[in-house]
């Protein structure tokens, strides 16, 4: 195989993994946002932390292996559908880490609450479920279609 060919591998194996983290985190989430027992909530938002361990570890390959390709193929870093990737891939990020935040919080909260032995409670479902929250995680998910769909079809290339 070719170092192109390898760096594809690479980059798509990354795609897989940002994919795959972010598919595991949003159901887990949703999940954990239907129920009050506390230990459940507790055991899905660590899920859901695993989740994003995996899609910022499938984010960092994409991002390097991306640019790698770039040069490899001889693209150029200034090409609109190259410029308009990496600006969605860092709004993309920001909306992430904002969710990644409120989930953190809920985990956190769920945790102290069951440590005060208290069983139920919809506190951390309102911290990381409301209706916000949701719309960013269906924004961060057309981001991330939308990326894909510049990688494929790379406009003006």
């Amino acid at each position: 195989m070719s170092t192109f060919q390898w760096a594809l591998f690479a980059h798509v194996s990354g795609v897989f993994l940002l994919v795959g983290g972010m598919l595991v985190s949003d159901v887990a989430a949703l999940r954990a946002r239907r129920t009050e027992a506390l230990r459940e909530v507790v055991a899905l938002l660590s899920v859901v932390r695993s989740g994003d361990l995996l899609a910022n570890v499938g984010a960092t390959i994409v991002l390097v292996f991306g640019l790698w390709l770039v040069h490899l193929g001889g693209y150029g870093y200034g090409d609109a559908w190259v410029v308009a990737a990496l600006a969605l891939f860092l709004g993309q990020g920001a909306v992430t880490a904002f969710i990644a935040g409120r989930r953190k919080r809920a985990h956190a909260l769920a945790r102290e609450l069951l440590a005060h032995r208290q069983e139920t409670s919809s506190e951390p479902a309102s911290l990381h479920g409301d209706e916000a929250i949701l719309s960013l995680v269906v924004l961060q998910n057309v981001i991330t279609v939308t990326i894909l769909v510049l990688m494929v079809w790379r406009p003006g290339a």
